[in-house]
């Protein structure tokens, strides 16, 4: 073996170049793969990395009983139910995560943390990397634990933190831990900073969180819960043990009625309901292009090494004549194949690696806020296997030819050769690598039609030069008219920069939408129809948010009928109410909305309509028209809704020129008016609108990258198929052309050929598609996956793309000299 290398090298060696383009191929093809797989391996394989022995630990949610599609909290009494049955699920723990603003070490900032009962840790099996993790003791006391993140950034990874005083919405909190490296909670949606004891959740909780109040009782549901299996405990007999529990609750508590409850592995919602399949078609489909990249790379290699083997004949039948066997030959053949993969698995490391980082960067179809994306033990062992299975393949195939290869004894320099075919192994091995680019193609071409039919779609709204940042009042114990009365003072002084347009605010971004929906009625005296595609006797949900009066001039929404908010709609006025045309359909159908008058859930006082806008992107570009109404900041506290989004809003702020340049004046005044309020969530609202279609966007480019250079090798394998025909058929071109065939008949001669290959690799590849076109069913906007144009296109670029390759070969074909051939023959 040792010396079958050797020789291996000094092959590779004396072919340099053929060397470079095989190992840089194969580099490509396992680099790309790897990476993609590290992204499998980070979100599906080990989603909780930080966490040991994450595969027996459980989530305990709630379900309606009626539909137990949508997963729901626990109440506290439903917990302390459930956590009794210690023989079922140990350690059962309960959460409640909250925002919180962070003050006393710089600015303020927003920190997202969670209240945890004193289990918590204990289930997970967690160490601190300083001090020591939350107990039973501490339930009570203003004790946090920050995440490893925060203490390297907030006190620069001093191990005197402990001790250290912080403030969150104003309360003071001790720091007695710090938490694992790496360990950012157990939901991949969010990069949780900071654990505090759940009995001091309702003294540090705010805004929205406050109706919580951390209530223990069973009507409010706001908990999660997380526990870990006993030794000898399966899923299915921890659900049957807690289904018992939740059937004795929902006899006899009536507010637990339709309630039931629903154990789960733990990995499975650490990407979010949902999410996990989600993720896996994205993930299947990267790895699916990036593997048949992989593949053109490997069936290249296989016919550069394939070439090299037919002028090694001689060299064959040597070997045969002195006594190797067959076996010994495919042994050595093997041994090159295995040098120039250990090449390329090592240059598809470093690729892969190089990768990572653009990784991080990727846009996920599922909003995830930690992305661990390394090449474990797992990912260097499928890179390893992917090399292993790549050498066999483009080793075997020289490795059979010259299996059948035969010499005369006594005159090794006569080596046999079989009849030739039509159609040689080279001619099957480029048809192949043009099947596989045309299916590349295809994707690629879907995709970019894709994102041109979202780019073509109208937002609603003006996002240029808009800036957007959050503000929440109620950790800083802004409350009613403070509040309203700060934000007022703020949009004043906001309006003075220097630069700035137009300023407004508004409870849900418009294009992000909000997080909750509310029960919209039409009054009953109002006389209006059942509302449009309502259940009988049922209220429709609509979506809605909190705006300044001047938001639909600041993002320029057009108003369709009516008008907007203005100064006779304060606190004194009427309620009044914006609905966009979808909400206006939905109510009144195709009746005129102006005037008329609706209710909204548990508030007494009717909202007149004023005005119907346009609609608007609500939460994506690819989403149908949402039903919107808009309320009035002004008159917050004509609805339940006021007290709980009033004190939490984001700014619009509409710039002259980048917005970006006023982020730091924004921030300034906001310190300005009061140094507790951090500004969050900056963004523009042109990359908010652009981050809707980014996964489509990055797809389309990454998948355009893949097809191009899938693209180039497939036309390069073609290219030296033809050339070693042109060299093979020298005698024969030269007996044609001696006979009177022309250069053009030459060249005809050599661009058939290259069609037919061609041609034959669409149909298998047409063969493959037309079956497999529904996996980026999903991914496409506005096309179906069997579009007759982008098919066409894609047909034609590779027919265009052969003949300008065959061009080369069919030219030195028809500057042959016949009678210099046939003399030398």
């Amino acid at each position: 073996m040792a010396h079958d290398v050797r020789f291996a090298l000094r092959l590779l060696a004396k072919r340099p170049f053929l060397t470079i383009v095989a190992a840089g191929s194969l580099a490509l093809g396992i680099g790309s793969t790897t990476a993609v797989f590290s992204l499998v391996d980070a979100l599906l394989l080990r989603p909780l990395p930080a966490v040991p022995a994450p595969g027996s630990l459980v989530a305990v949610v709630g379900i309606q009983t009626r539909t137990s599609e949508k997963f729901r909290r626990l109440s506290w009494a439903d917990y302390q139910d459930y956590a009794a049955q210690k023989a079922a699920i140990a350690d059962l723990a309960a959460m409640a995560e909250c925002e919180l603003n962070l003050t006393g070490h710089g600015p303020a900032q927003r920190v997202s943390a969670l209240a945890v009962s004193p289990g918590y840790f204990t289930a997970l099996r967690l160490r601190p990397a300083l001090g020591r993790l939350l107990s039973i003791a501490d339930d009570n006391a203003f004790v946090a634990v920050i995440s490893h993140d925060l203490w390297q950034r907030l006190f620069g990874a001093d191990p005197g933190v402990l001790g250290s005083v912080i403030h969150l919405n104003g309360k003071s909190v001790t720091i007695i831990g710090v938490a694992p490296r790496r360990f950012v909670g157990t939901s991949l949606d969010a990069r949780r900073e900071l654990w505090l004891p759940l009995g001091v959740y309702s003294r540090v909780a705010a805004g929205v969180l406050a109706s919580f109040s951390g209530s223990q009782d069973r009507k409010q549901e706001w908990l999660g819960a997380l526990g870990r299996l006993p030794a000898g405990m399966s899923l299915r007999n921890a659900q049957s043990a807690l289904d018992l529990v939740a059937a004795r609750s929902a006899a006899a508590h009536a507010e637990s009625r339709d309630r039931g409850v629903r154990v789960l592995p733990l990995t499975d919602l650490a990407l979010g309901q949902g999410s996990r399949p989600v993720l896996k078609g994205f993930s299947t489909r990267l790895l699916a292009i990036t593997g048949l990249v992989l593949a053109v790379a490997v069936v290249n290699i296989a016919g550069l090494l394939l070439a090299r083997t037919q002028a090694r004949q001689r060299e064959v039948a040597v070997r045969l004549s002195l006594g190797a066997s067959r076996s010994r030959l495919v042994r050595q053949f093997l041994a090159e194949g295995s040098t120039l993969a250990l090449l390329g698995l090592a240059g598809g490391i470093g690729l892969a690696k190089a990768v990572l980082p653009i990784l991080e960067r990727l846009e996920l179809p599922v909003a995830l806020a930690v992305q661990d994306y390394t090449l474990s033990y797992r990912t260097l062992s499928f890179a390893l296997a992917v090399s292993l299975a790549s050498c066999l393949i483009f080793s075997l195939v020289p490795a059979l030819q010259a299996m059948r290869t035969t010499y005369i004894p006594g005159h090794v320099d006569s080596v046999a050769r079989g009849r030739r075919s039509s159609f040689s192994l080279r001619d099957l091995l480029a048809g192949i690598q043009v099947a596989l680019t045309f299916l590349i193609l295809i994707a690629a071409g879907l995709m970019l039609r894709s994102v041109a039919n979202l780019g073509s779609i109208d937002p609603g709204f003006d996002p240029s030069r808009v800036l957007a940042a959050s503000v929440d009042l109620a950790p800083a114990g802004y409350e009613g008219s403070r509040a309203a009365q700060l934000y007022r003072d703020l949009l004043d002084r906001l309006r003075g920069l220097p630069g700035v347009e137009a300023v407004s605010m508004a409870s849900a971004l418009p294009v992000m939408g909000g997080e909750f929906e509310v029960d919209l009625g039409v009054t009953p005296e109002d006389g209006l129809p059942a509302p449009v595609g309502a259940e009988a006797g049922a209220q429709p949900s609509v979506r809605h948010a909190m705006v300044e009066k001047w938001f639909f001039q600041t993002v320029r929404m057009k108003v369709l009928r009516g008008r907007t908010f203005g100064d006779e709609d304060d606190t004194s006025g009427t309620g009044a109410v914006v609905v966009n045309e979808a909400a206006a359909h939905l109510l009144w159908g195709d009746r005129n909305a102006l005037g008329r008058r609706l209710r909204l859930a548990e508030t007494e006082a009717p909202f007149q309509v004023i005005g119907v806008v346009a609609d608007a992107t609500f939460s994506g570009l690819k989403e149908h028209a949402v039903p919107v109404l808009y309320l009035n900041h002004a008159q917050y506290d004509q609805s339940f809704l006021g007290e709980l989004l009033a004190p939490q809003m984001t700014l619009f702020v509409r710039t002259a020129g980048n917005p970006r340049g006023s982020l730091a004046a924004v921030r300034e005044t906001v310190r300005a008016m009061d140094s507790r309020l951090p500004v969050f969530k900056v963004s523009t609202l042109e990359e908010l609108l652009n981050a809707t279609v980014g996964v489509e966007r990055q797809a389309a480019a990454l998948y355009s990258a893949l097809a191009f250079t899938a693209m180039a090798l497939s036309m390069f394998g073609l290219w030296g198929a033809l050339t070693q025909t042109v060299l093979e058929r020298r005698r024969e071109i030269g007996i044609r052309m001696a006979c009177g065939a022309t250069s053009g008949a030459v060249r005809t001669l050599i661009l058939r050929r290259s069609l037919l290959i061609a041609l034959s690799g669409v149909a298998a590849g047409l063969a493959i598609a037309v079956p497999a076109r529904r996996i980026v069913a999903s991914q496409i906007y506005g096309i179906g996956p069997a579009d007759p144009l982008t098919w066409l296109l894609t047909l034609i670029v590779l027919v265009v793309m052969t003949l300008v390759v065959s061009m080369i070969p069919a030219y030195w074909a028809s500057r042959n000299d016949p009678v210099a051939i046939l003399r030398h023959e």
